[in-house]
């Protein structure tokens, strides 16, 4: 008898990488951005009170999971338009001593993202991440009046886009609904950029640090 009879048999070594698609849902709340008006005279005319309403989000991406620590992946999401608005002193206007500022703003972006996994327990697993990329912030429907008059007889702005360097930052956690489904929970802050487009009298209308918090949910499905 040899010495081979007693070999423990060689287990399979188990495959933790894969392919995976991924689709999310979420509720975006902007930060308050920065907002100016440059008249074409020159000067520039900060806002008050300005306010970007929260949005309702939609994404989808592909990722590789490249062991049970570490995985990356590609998303593309559209936030739907959100409602802008602010105001502008103006002493000089004949109602009251403001222009009331008012548009619309959506936003696609386009990010590489990585994360680190944080070990499972019990089929839960945290995880903290961060991404760089491109975001397409779109201006429309942009009008400043002086009330008590109609917006019909104030400023219009052009529809404008702006493509920016955007990044964020996340903290989430999975939980493994079966062996390549997951459900997936997620916060994130997300810099998108500036927007800006130029009124009918050459006044220059410039919205920055366009900002936001997400709460997010969503699925990914590991692909073997």
């Amino acid at each position: 008898m040899t010495d081979d009879v007693f070999l423990e048999p060689i287990l399979p070594v188990e495959v933790v990488s894969s392919w995976y698609l991924r689709g999310d849902v979420g509720y975006r709340a902007y930060t308050g951005p920065d907002a100016s008006y440059q008249p074409a005279l020159g000067g520039t005319l900060g806002y008050y009170d300005q306010d970007l309403d929260d949005a309702w989000l939609v994404g989808f991406g592909l990722g590789y999971k490249f062991n049970e620590w570490f995985r990356t992946d590609v998303t593309v999401d559209y936030a739907a338009p959100s409602d802008f608005g602010g105001r502008i002193a103006c002493i000089a206007c004949p109602g009251l001593p403001y222009t009331l500022e008012s548009g619309r703003i959506s936003a696609w972006t386009v990010m590489a993202n990585a994360y680190i996994d944080l070990g499972n327990w019990a089929g839960l697993t945290p995880y903290v991440g961060g991404g760089i990329g491109a975001a397409n912030l779109r201006l429309s429907d942009y009008t400043g009046y002086n009330p008590p008059f109609l917006a019909a007889t104030g400023r219009f702005g052009a529809d404008a886009d702006a493509w920016n360097f955007a990044w964020s930052a996340t903290a989430g956690a999975s939980y493994d609904l079966t062996s390549n489904l997951l459900l997936d929970v997620n916060y994130r802050y997300l810099a998108m950029g500036d927007v800006s487009t130029v009124d009918q009298i050459g006044g220059r209308i410039a919205i920055d640090d366009v900002n936001s918090h997400e709460f997010r949910v969503g699925l990914r499905y590991l692909i073997y």
